[in-house]
C-alpha cells in the first residue's frame, strides 16, 4: 500500500498506518534535471515528548541531524490555548489535530491563540529553516480558559512580565448589545 508520496525537499504531515503490514513511501525529484537529496524519519508518536499545558516552558536545541522537532499534548474540544513563543530561532510551527489533520501553522517569533475543535492528543511540530544550523527554542502552552477574568469597564490592568516570559493571558466576558452605533442604550 502506498501511504505517502511527496516531493523530496518538503516536509509532510504525519500519517497513520491504517493497519498492520508493509507500506511504500515514494518521493519525486522536484528538479528532474538535477540530483535530488532526501532524508526522512519514521517516528512512532508514542515516543514523542509529551508537553504539559501550563506555565513551565519547554526549551531545548535541535539541528544538524533533524529539521523538525515533535511535541504532543492532550486537550479538549473548545479549549483555548496560547502558544507563548518565549524565544525560538527562525522556523515554523504546525499543529496537527487528533486525526492528524493540519489545524494551524505560523512562523516562529510570535504568540498565537488557538481554539481547539476536538478532544484528544495533538501533535505540535517545530521546523527549522536551515538544517545545517542548530535551532534554539523556548515556548509554553498556556490554557486561556484558566486565565483570570477581567471586568469590562473595570480599572486599568498593569503588571510585570518576568524575564523569559513574553505573554500575560486574561479573559474578558463580553455581552453583545443589540443597539445600533448611533443609539444610546
Amino acid at each position: 500500500q502506498l501511504v505517502y508520496a511527496g516531493v523530496a525537499d518538503a516536509d509532510s504531515r504525519p500519517f497513520v498506518a491504517p493497519e498492520t503490514g508493509s507500506y511504500t513511501l515514494s518521493f519525486a525529484n522536484p528538479s528532474p534535471s538535477q540530483a535530488g537529496d532526501f532524508a526522512f524519519r519514521v517516528i512512532d508518536t508514542a515516543g514523542v515528548a509529551t508537553i504539559e499545558v501550563g506555565p513551565q516552558p519547554s526549551a531545548g536545541t535541535f539541528g544538524y541531524d533533524r529539521q523538525t522537532e515533535l511535541f504532543q499534548f492532550s486537550a479538549v474540544a473548545g479549549q483555548h490555548l496560547v502558544l507563548d513563543d518565549i524565544g525560538t530561532d527562525a522556523g515554523s510551527w504546525t499543529l496537527f489535530g487528533p486525526a492528524n489533520e493540519p489545524a494551524w501553522s505560523a512562523s516562529t517569533g510570535s504568540d498565537f491563540t488557538l481554539l481547539l475543535n476536538e478532544s484528544g492528543t495533538y501533535l505540535l511540530t517545530l521546523s527549522g529553516e536551515d538544517p545545517s544550523q542548530e535551532l534554539l527554542y523556548s515556548f509554553r502552552l498556556l490554557d486561556g480558559d484558566e486565565a483570570p477574568t477581567l471586568a469590562v469597564g473595570g480599572g486599568p490592568v498593569s503588571g510585570t512580565l518576568d524575564p523569559g516570559t513574553y505573554a500575560a493571558v486574561f479573559r474578558i466576558n463580553v455581552t453583545h448589545s443589540h443597539c445600533s452605533p448611533q443609539a444610546r442604550c
